[in-house]
């Protein structure tokens, strides 16, 4: 297992990586491995971004890069997965990991591979903090707060979204929703 740090804040016991040396390790390991320099351009928002066309120029394999790098990266104590994201919709995942990783994946924007995080774990954001990134409730939960006129006072424990904001907005002003719009009404708040 490869190293990583940890922090305890308020008593709770959490631990990150630094992504900068993950990419700075697996791209060190894949040059050994491809004799190729600069395979991995970056890590961001737990995605691998890989060179593609350097792979290309330099008749690679690109799933046996992608195997290789997985390998590699999954030796570290903090990753519980690494998945291939044009593959994603064959990959056997928990359901809502699976929806929540294939809503973000973009084929033209995203990385090639995905980073799945154990509990409890987060890249190193500023040493502290969080990024909303990760799929686990505790990083991926964002507090919504409404309040003001005709807003009646509760709470739900249903799962509500971002993309809910916009409709709901546009229920309370009687208005129709904009165009693209891809979320639900928050019920609860206009009863």
């Amino acid at each position: 297992m490869l190293p990583a740090a940890s922090k305890c804040v308020m008593n709770i016991v959490a631990y990150y990586t630094i992504p900068y040396s993950v990419k700075y390790n697996l791209d060190k390991y894949l040059t050994a491995k491809f004799k190729t320099t600069n395979l991995v351009i970056g890590i961001l928002n737990y995605q691998v971004y890989l060179d593609r066309d350097a792979m290309v120029a330099k008749h690679l394999n690109k799933d046996f890069v992608y195997k290789t790098a997985i390998e590699y990266l999954s030796q570290y104590s903090s990753i519980d997965r690494v998945i291939e994201l044009d593959v994603v919709s064959e990959t056997t995942l928990n359901t809502k990991v699976k929806e929540l990783t294939t809503n973000g994946y973009f084929p033209s924007r995203s990385g090639d591979l995905q980073i799945l995080f154990r509990p409890q774990w987060i890249d190193g954001f500023l040493n502290g903090g969080t990024t909303h990134g990760v799929w686990n409730p505790y990083d991926a939960h964002i507090p919504l707060i409404w309040y003001g006129w005709n807003i009646m006072p509760g709470k739900t424990y249903k799962d509500t979204y971002m993309t809910d904001i916009a409709p709901t907005a546009a229920a309370l002003l009687k208005i129709q929703m904009p165009n693209g719009c891809v979320g639900h009404v928050i019920d609860e708040l206009i009863k």
